[in-house]
């Protein structure tokens, strides 16, 4: 993202009063339209940014994401997170 996109974004996000996912501005991809715009967060990017800054394995990123951050609610303005490798998104849904 751009760096006047990434500005435009942001001043969206404050105009809306949107919570942010501290340590994550790298992994912001958007927000949402509707009635309670939110912050979105591209996973794979959230992982990538913990193996790159806290030194955690793929696999350990997700968990601690899935347990501390995605699976957190703090109120109507919470994040939302969506997973954009549609393969991986697939196996999910089709899983038993």
């Amino acid at each position: 993202m751009k760096l006047k996109e990434y500005d435009k974004l942001m001043i969206q996000l404050e105009e809306n009063e949107c919570l942010l996912a501290d340590g994550f501005e790298r992994a912001l991809v958007g927000i949402t339209q509707g009635s309670n715009p939110v912050a979105v967060y591209d996973i794979n990017k959230m992982v990538g940014v913990l193996v790159e800054d806290e030194d955690m394995t793929p696999e350990d990123a997700m968990e601690h994401l899935d347990f501390n951050v995605i699976g957190a609610y703090v109120g109507e303005k919470t994040p939302m997170y969506i997973d954009l490798d549609f393969q991986r998104a697939c196996a999910f849904s089709t899983e038993p």
